[in-house]
């Protein structure tokens, strides 16, 4: 019981913690930053890099539809086609651009599918799906990735190689033993007061493969507006799946700070950490701020739109 109670602290001081070591640790590299030298790498940035980085956004936002339908299909809701395209955009614009994006991200669903005629608890098991989903694909991910690329991150993160792919081998086989609990029916899981019913293992085997796609999306985004690098492309994925993942449990918006601290320490000291800044500048402002932008603009017109059709 004791412990039941000091849950949330332990977690707010899990994520300061992890959030504090990134940083210390990128300090040094990121001493050398200079303002003209940032803005000097953007302003030197190939147009063809931020297309590039633009259509892998699009087909990121894209890939996350499937997120949604994949949520509503556990929590046995149809809504038409249109709104979970349109909830899920808002739903992730707004969550990755203010961060804890299952309250943020989910208060837009919750505006849009209730709208739409889903009961609160519904909407509530398709928010925590979502959560729930993105944080074992992403562990997934940095698994995969270091089951085939210990060796490259664990040089480039300056860690003993074979921690790491122990950490892997554990992920990966705790996966197989969910996914085997998981398989035929639905079953419920006792945890204290709560009741949860586990997803099928096809359900849960797809969200993995959705979330993968959508975190690769999301790394070329990056990757395309980066200078030229050795890093391979499979082992920029792994290192972003877990800079992304220290940036979710810091509940910084959007990750800043400790994301781009994390990626300027492993990738920034073999290039100039004023172009891997520059680059996350510009992948910033494509990823987050445009679609943020965006989806206040659609979801401002939808509720002017139910307002004046309350009025008539």
């Amino acid at each position: 019981m004791r412990l039941a109670g000091r849950r949330p602290g332990l977690a707010v001081f899990a994520a300061l913690l992890a959030a504090g070591l990134v940083v210390g640790a990128a300090n040094q590299g990121m001493h050398g930053l200079s303002y003209r030298a940032v803005v000097a790498s953007l302003q030197a940035m190939p147009a063809r890099a931020l297309a590039a980085a633009v259509l892998a956004t699009a087909i990121g936002y894209a890939v996350l539809v499937a997120n949604d339908l994949s949520a509503l299909c556990y929590a046995r809701a149809a809504p038409p086609l249109a709104t979970t395209v349109f909830a899920s955009f808002c739903g992730y614009a707004l969550g990755n651009f203010i961060g804890l994006g299952a309250l943020s991200g989910g208060a837009a669903r919750y505006r849009i599918y209730a709208a739409a005629g889903l009961s609160g608890p519904t909407i509530a098991r398709v928010t925590v799906f979502i959560a729930a989903a993105f944080g074992i694909g992403a562990a997934e991910t940095i698994a995969l990735g270091l089951a085939f690329r210990a060796h490259a991150v664990a040089q480039l993160c300056a860690l003993p190689c074979g921690p790491l792919r122990a950490a892997a081998v554990a992920v990966l086989g705790l996966t197989i033993v969910v996914l085997f609990a998981c398989r035929g029916e639905r079953r419920s899981l006792r945890l204290g007061r709560l009741n949860v019913e586990l997803p099928g293992s096809r359900l849960l085997l797809a969200q993995i493969a959705v979330t993968t796609a959508d975190i690769a999306a999301a790394a070329l985004a990056l990757w395309v507006l980066l200078p030229p690098t050795a890093i391979d492309f499979p082992t920029f994925v792994t290192i972003y799946a877990a800079a992304l993942w220290l940036g979710v449990i810091s509940h910084a918006p959007g990750g800043l700070g400790v994301f781009d601290a994390a990626l300027i320490y492993t990738i920034g000291s073999g290039h100039s950490s004023n172009a891997v800044a520059a680059a996350l500048v510009a992948y910033r402002a494509i990823y987050f701020v445009v679609p943020f932008a965006l989806a206040a603009v659609l979801l401002t017109g939808a509720e002017i739109r139910r307002s004046l059709a309350r009025c008539r």
